[in-house]
This record gives C-alpha cells, structure tokens and sequence, in this order.
C-alpha cells in the first residue's frame, strides 16, 4: 500500500558464468498445453478409451478418485514410462496446476503422446 520498492543486486560466482541449461525445471507455462473441460471429459469417458493419470499423492487419490492410474507428480520421473503413449490421456489433479506441471514433464520425456489437463482439476469435476 506504500509504493515502497526494494532493489538487489546478484553477482555470479564466477564472474561472468553463462547458463546453459535449467537442469530439473519443468514449469508451467506450456504453450502446447490442451485443456478439456469436465462436460467434453465425461462424453469421452463414455464413448472414447481415454487413460486417465492422476497425479495427486496417494494418500489424496485413496480418499477421493474418480479412477485412472495414480502415479503422484513427486514419483513421476521414475514412473513415467507407465503411460501408455498410443493413447489419449487426460492428466489431473485436484486444482489442475500439479497436472499442467506433470504434462510439461511427460512431453519433455515423450512429445508424441497426446495430453490434455481436466480444466480446474477435481475441483471444477465435482460441480
């Protein structure tokens, strides 16, 4: 409310070190990222064979799913070959955050499987 602005200054040990690489970042500004909304979700699961990842941790997924395979965000670099890439896959999560993170990481790790994020997770499923 006061307009009060701070200013720091980093330098780099060494001194002009160049970043080649974000070793680990999978952020979640997808640009590739295709969102599917819960009423075109529920015509697919009638009419579609859709595989279903939920990324939620397990104890998450054990008190409330809507079925799917549960392979968490944390574990997710270890068990990432478990998706099927011959399928569409609908990712989600509770809010639809953890989801859009984990399909940036699944389409660094395989750019040909074909993703979509539950829009607003969960939370926007159950209204």
């Amino acid at each position: 409310l006061k307009n009060r602005f701070n200013t720091f200054r980093f330098n780099t040990v060494p001194i002009n070190k160049t970043i080649k690489t974000l070793n680990g970042y999978y952020g979640t500004c997808a640009t590739s990222l295709k969102e599917i909304d819960a009423v075109t979700f529920n015509q697919w699961l009638k009419g579609k064979e859709v595989q279903l990842i939920d990324v939620r941790e397990s104890n998450e997924f054990e008190q409330y799913n809507i079925g799917g395979k549960n392979i968490p965000l944390s574990v997710l670099r270890k068990r990432v070959n478990e998706i099927n890439d011959s399928k569409i896959t609908v990712v989600l999560c509770q809010s639809g955050s953890r989801s859009a993170k984990a399909i940036d990481f699944i389409q660094s790790f395989n750019s040909s499987i074909t993703l979509f994020n539950l829009k607003g997770g969960l939370n926007n499923y159950n209204r």
